[in-house]
């Protein structure tokens, strides 16, 4: 293509990325290790603080910028993680 698009076509299902994340960030993929520098604050934020949604999703909660328009506070640097995440180890995706 001409480089436009910038996602994959269709996304990866939220329980399959939430899944492996837990399964990452607990332990029970002991041979992936995922470093987050502290630098990256806002990623830090939002795995500090953002919450499960009903449809298990995450709860992103909107807020007004400085110039009045509506943003979400917390989630996209968290979803913009788990896509690279479950990129680099779509192997085990087909797991699940």
């Amino acid at each position: 293509g001409d480089g436009w698009l910038r996602a994959r076509r269709n996304n990866i299902g939220i329980n399959a990325r939430r899944t492996l994340m837990n399964q990452i960030f607990d332990g029970r993929r002991p041979e992936v290790e995922v470093y987050i520098d502290e630098s990256c604050t806002n990623l830090i934020k939002d795995n500090e603080y953002l919450l499960q949604a009903p449809d298990g999703g995450k709860f992103k909660e909107t807020e007004k910028d400085k110039n009045g328009i509506k943003v979400q506070k917390l989630g996209h640097c968290a979803d913009a993680a788990e896509y690279l995440v479950c990129e680099l180890c779509k192997e085990y995706l087909k797991e699940m």
